[in-house]
């Protein structure tokens, strides 16, 4: 069956449909005051998960005629996990130097009472804290966003491939 839709068209779509729901998700959590509940983010996978997943079968269904190779899916799924980083990344910067610039005071804050109740002296707290402040700008956790969603974003993409992959019989 020929396409015009590309894999990397199709991914595109589906990171920015992806990006959306994960940076709703996140708006949601702090309007909510559950983005510090231990766990609560493992939701942001699902949906990152969920849009590959989507994005691969929906290309695989509706413009491959049901059959798709692992390199095709991958190949859409990271198309999606790029789109959705570079977006998501985005979105950290806006979030943490305009709508919630006091979100990184608050996890410093958090750091300093964890490592509090592990018996950490106040000199060790001072210390542990300057050095994760070089770490706790709005520019390193850009970064940090980044890397953390394409790791995790490739690992997710290895599984969706893997399970959506299905070979024509001609391939066979």
């Amino acid at each position: 069956m020929e396409t015009t839709v590309t894999p990397r068209q199709h991914g595109i779509k589906f990171g920015f449909i992806t990006s959306l729901l994960v940076i709703a998700l996140a708006l949601i959590l702090y309007v909510t005051d559950l983005s510090f509940k231990p766990g609560i983010n493992y939701f942001s996978y699902i949906l990152i998960l969920g849009g590959i997943f989507m994005g691969i079968k929906t290309y695989r269904d509706k413009e491959l005629g049901g059959f798709i190779t692992f390199g095709t899916a991958f190949k859409t799924g990271w198309w999606t996990v790029l789109i959705m980083a570079l977006v998501s990344s985005a979105f950290t910067y806006v979030f943490v130097t305009l709508i919630a610039p006091e979100f990184i005071d608050k996890i410093m804050e958090m750091q300093s009472m964890a490592m509090y109740e592990q018996g950490m002296s106040d000199e060790e707290i001072e210390m542990a804290q300057s050095m994760s402040s070089m770490f706790m700008t709005p520019g390193a956790m850009v970064g940090w966003a980044l890397i953390g969603n394409l790791f995790i974003g490739v690992i997710l993409n290895l599984i969706a491939s893997a399970t959506l992959k299905k070979n024509s019989p001609e391939m066979a």
